[in-house]
């Protein structure tokens, strides 16, 4: 079993150390996992919430409710008449902060869905935003499925969540 006190100590000792904004992320977002480990997902939450601010992406904690249809909403007007099918056909995600954007989101997938079900919405639809925009990363597929969940069992569309499942499993 490790050890999480000297982890998070040469954590903070990395990040007091490190040069970029992708290296201090990199850090944060082993702390995302470990603190989901150990169930303190309020300390995953805030840690995720701001290593996406160092990489320039919100992730609001306040007034959720009212915040994620708006941002679900954002998906459906990127996707506009687009099929479904198409997200296979995005190209890979290049820029590198986007990438551990979408690492850290799928970190809180887990942290949302357990502990904060208002933001596991929010925690999808940025993920989809994100790719939608900068193209598919690794993590895509998990954000496509879960947005396919949201739309199925939260808004009674089973056909069209059915479909956001389908790129997930290629």
């Amino acid at each position: 079993v490790g050890d999480f006190h000297a982890s998070e100590g040469l954590s903070d000792l990395v990040l007091a150390r490190a040069r970029t904004d992708l290296e201090r992320a990199a850090v944060h977002a082993m702390l995302i996992v470990q603190y989901t480990m150990r169930t303190m997902f309020g300390e995953a939450i805030a840690t995720g919430q701001t290593l996406l601010g160092v990489l320039g992406v919100e992730l609001p904690l306040d007034d959720l409710q009212a915040r994620a249809p708006a941002l679900l909403g954002g998906v459906a007007e990127r996707m506009g008449a687009r099929p479904i099918a198409s997200l296979y056909d995005l190209a890979d995600v290049t820029d590198p902060r986007v990438r551990m954007a979408q690492l850290a989101l799928r970190h809180l997938t887990i942290a949302a869905f357990l502990a904060n079900q208002a933001l596991f919405p929010v925690v999808t639809a940025i993920s989809v935003g994100l790719s939608l925009e900068h193209g598919n990363a690794p993590e895509s597929a998990l954000s496509y499925s879960n947005y396919g969940l949201i739309l199925g069992a939260f808004m009674g569309r089973y056909r069209e969540g059915a479909q956001f499942g389908e790129p997930a499993r290629a």
